[in-house]
């Protein structure tokens, strides 16, 4: 039940960073994912591990492009 939850709550966030004119490439917004599945984790008790791995890798992936591209 937890889970399912949590995935929902991850999928409202999603939605809300793709409406906000489409922030979700930077890398500042893949930090702020981050720590609300953190935070998600630690309050609720969610396994967002594969989540949180993937957001991980890819905030890291365009940060590190970013920074050569400058």
């Amino acid at each position: 039940m937890g889970l399912i939850f949590g995935l929902i709550a991850a999928l409202i966030l999603f939605i809300i960073f793709i409406v906000i004119g489409g922030v979700l490439i930077t890398s500042a917004v893949w930090i702020v994912l981050v720590v609300l599945a953190i935070i998600f984790i630690i309050f609720f008790g969610f396994l967002f591990k594969w989540f949180l791995i993937l957001l991980l890798i890819v905030g890291i992936f365009v940060l590190v492009k970013r920074m050569f591209n400058r």
